[in-house]
């Protein structure tokens, strides 16, 4: 059975599961898929994927509200789960959208914990495939079959599709992920492990064949390296070394350390970092 939603490590205060080892582990048919809160797992996931020859599929959890700008008190919406997956590069760039709208506390997306409004689900394009165990939005391809499916969703008319929703990873793990969430762990009845394909809520349904949909509906995503950030501002770098090193008393005309500082600066130029040095200067000043 395939894994296309696994929750790593980097569901941060959710999540004891090593990404190494459900790559190792729980690839089936050389292909392995994840879902967290963030998109903080992919690029590690790409690499190992890349190094072994297996396909990765990325995917995104969310909470869906109607409206997410709507602050309500007193600690916010609590919104219905969404699993957002990247169905070629394009789709990826529309998943690194909803993270942004997510956290965005300037639009009051961002409150006490952050949503994603009807809307924005809506706005997706079929360069994705939208799942929910308790879908809300119009828009929706597949609905999740986890152990927290509520019933009456199990019927609605459209596909079904099974969702991992493990907090560890095997069930000799437990005593571990309890001891590192303390107060924030869950112990709910039904297992909180990756399932085999017999431990499924519904083991022998179309939920289990959709998984090959997905796989097949999903290209083998090539990850574009970023461009270096670029300073704006008014400043040049050797400009504020020379002013820190008078703060320092350091005398850059000293040949020592003028040999020093032209090469180090050198390296900088040639790495491309000069702009990201002045960004972080400006941050931290």
């Amino acid at each position: 059975m395939y894994h296309l939603t696994l929750r790593t490590e980097y569901s941060f205060k959710q999540c004891f599961g090593f990404l190494q080892d459900l790559h190792d582990n729980y690839s089936h048919n050389d292909v392995i898929g994840i879902a967290d809160t963030n998109t903080l797992g992919y690029y590690k996931l790409y690499e190992m994927c890349k190094k072994s020859g297996k396909k990765a599929i990325y995917g995104l959890r969310v909470t869906v509200v109607k409206d997410a700008t709507e602050k309500v008190k007193p600690r916010g919406q609590f919104g219905k789960p969404y699993i957002i997956i990247a169905r070629n590069y394009s789709g990826l760039q529309e998943i690194f959208k909803l993270t942004s709208i997510q956290s965005n506390k300037d639009t009051g997306n961002f409150y006490y914990r952050g949503n994603v409004s009807v809307s924005d689900i809506e706005a997706l394009t079929n360069n994705v495939y939208v799942i929910s165990t308790d879908p809300i939005a119009n828009r929706l391809d597949f609905i999740g079959v986890d152990y927290t499916t509520p019933e009456k969703v199990l019927n609605y008319n459209y596909p079904k599709v099974h969702v991992d929703n493990n907090n560890y990873t095997t069930g000799e793990m437990r005593k571990v992920y309890e001891l590192m969430l303390g107060n924030s762990s869950v112990n709910y009845t039904y297992p909180q492990h990756v399932l085999y394909q017999r431990e499924t809520r519904i083991s022998k349904t179309d939920s289990i064949s959709n998984l090959q949909v997905i796989v097949d509906g999903c290209e083998n995503i090539e990850m574009r390296k970023a461009r270096n950030i670029e300073y704006k501002g008014k400043h040049n770098i050797i400009d504020l070394c020379y002013a820190a090193a008078d703060d320092k008393n350091v005398d850059l005309s000293n040949q020592e350390y003028k040999e020093r500082f032209d090469r180090e600066l050198k390296l900088i130029m040639e790495k491309g970092y000069g702009d990201y040095l002045l960004v972080v200067a400006d941050l931290i000043n």
